[in-house]
């Protein structure tokens, strides 16, 4: 974790905690088709049906990887997500991420934060808007940033 100089900037490393979630994921999905489609359709065609479901749940697993913000600016407003430019790898930027409000947030242990928020144009208020769900598990951050996520969470949830 590398704290930015800029105020409450924290950014985010690529967690190990949720891509073995997600490879639990993948597997789980593969041996359910290939459980329920082996017995009842043969030994080749139940093969290929959960080969093609692994396939489309890593495929799955990876996009959600890609759109995983690599920073998150705490404001006393709300949190600005700053994701990955595609152009250019290693950079990150701001662009289409305002200051959205808290909209919901859930902890599970030392482990997973899970911050729900207001984006678009009605975030402000809260009728219509649509929601972006973020993720921070606890080996993105260092322990003190994730404390300190938690405690913003908490006191942003129950003030809101």
């Amino acid at each position: 974790m590398r704290a930015s100089r800029q105020s409450g900037r924290i950014d985010l490393t690529p967690s190990w905690l949720l891509r073995l979630a997600g490879a639990c994921f993948v597997a789980g999905g593969v041996a359910s088709v290939a459980t329920v489609a082996m017995p009842r359709i043969g030994a080749m065609p139940g093969a290929a049906g959960a080969v093609a479901v692994g396939i489309a749940l890593a495929i799955f697993c990876i996009f959600t990887e890609r759109k995983r913000p690599r920073a998150i600016e705490v404001r006393l407003d709300g949190i600005r997500l700053w994701f990955a430019r595609l152009e250019q790898p290693g950079a990150t930027s701001a662009f289409d991420a305002p200051v959205a409000p808290l909209a919901g947030y859930a902890q599970f242990g030392a482990w997973l934060l899970v911050f729900r928020v207001a984006v678009g144009e009605a975030s402000k208020a809260r009728a219509w808007a649509r929601h972006r769900t973020v993720l921070v598990a606890a080996d993105m951050v260092s322990p003190e940033a994730f404390r300190a996520l938690a405690l913003w969470g908490r006191r942003r949830a129950r003030h809101r």
